[in-house]
């Protein structure tokens, strides 16, 4: 039987053992190194980092930052998408559009008569000026008086109807008057829109005592003006006369009223009607 192993055997079988526990430790130690610098996300899952924030100001009309501070994210494994761009704010234009579109149509809808009535118009066949067809007890002057001045006074004792006191900007000359009953009240008259007379060429000679009469007192037939806006249009249709301002209302007005009571045009008035209608916007015309 042999004896027991002597100090320097001893050492031969131990040595070994050490080495390979500090290999182990090392290789350790660099397998957590390596980990701890790659480990960013776990299968699909995200881990937090911390990054410089994206400079996004500028997108909502801001101005851009030069600087931005550092903040906690979540990187997703995918790409974020790009986001959409701002949706173009929408403006007032494509309903003035839409209405001159309308309009227009309406023009080519009116009948064209180009030959001229034969019977001789005259200014009582529609009836007493100024009646008070809508029965409100006041007649149709002062009624537009009304509803046309600004800053209106009204006469003492009777229904608020005779106007005393006002002031008129006008819309087919852009003047201001000041209305004073007995004083000015003569430098503004009531102009029926389409002309009496164009009426009665355009269709008005047919229809009855009572229809005339109620087309001369219509609201939208008639706007308060200056006597010099009033005579310088006389009984001309749009082909003959514009306003100097207000010609987009006015136009409109006059086509409304022609498609509503189904009156001709020539078509020289045809022709005003869409070159100044699609020219510009149209406002809608008063109705009482």
């Amino acid at each position: 039987m042999p004896g027991p192993a002597g100090p320097r055997a001893t050492r031969r079988r131990v040595w070994p053992l050490i080495t390979a526990g500090v290999l182990g430790a090392f290789l350790l130690g660099l397998l957590a190194a390596a980990w701890a610098g790659t480990g960013r996300t776990t299968g699909s899952h995200p881990v937090a980092e911390v990054t410089e924030a994206p400079d996004l100001s500028g997108l909502d009309g801001t101005t851009p930052a030069t600087t931005r501070p550092a903040t906690t994210t979540t990187t997703p494994a995918a790409a974020m998408p790009t986001p959409p761009p701002a949706a173009t704010p929408t403006t007032s234009v494509a309903p003035a559009k839409a209405r001159v579109a309308d309009l227009v149509a309406e023009v080519y809808q009116l009948p064209i008569v180009d030959a001229p009535v034969t019977a001789a118009y005259a200014r009582d066949r529609f009836g007493p000026a100024w009646s008070d067809t809508d029965g409100n007890g006041c007649d149709t002057r002062n009624d537009v008086l009304r509803r046309d001045l600004q800053s209106v006074v009204t006469a003492p004792g009777d229904p608020a109807c005779t106007v005393v006191g006002g002031v008129l900007t006008d819309p087919y000359g852009g003047s201001t008057v000041t209305f004073e009953k007995g004083v000015t009240s003569d430098q503004v008259e009531i102009d029926h829109v389409v002309a009496l007379a164009d009426a009665w060429r355009s269709g008005a000679s047919a229809w009855t005592d009572e229809r005339r009469l109620q087309f001369a007192n219509d609201p939208r037939e008639l706007q308060a003006t200056t006597v010099q806006q009033n005579r310088a249009k006389g009984d001309a249709n749009a082909a003959d006369w514009l306003p100097a301002t207000g010609r987009c209302a006015y136009v409109a007005r006059q086509v409304e009223i022609k498609s509503a009571y189904g009156l001709s045009v020539t078509t020289a008035e045809r022709d005003a009607f869409v070159a100044t209608l699609t020219s510009c916007g149209c406002p809608p015309a008063p109705t009482s």
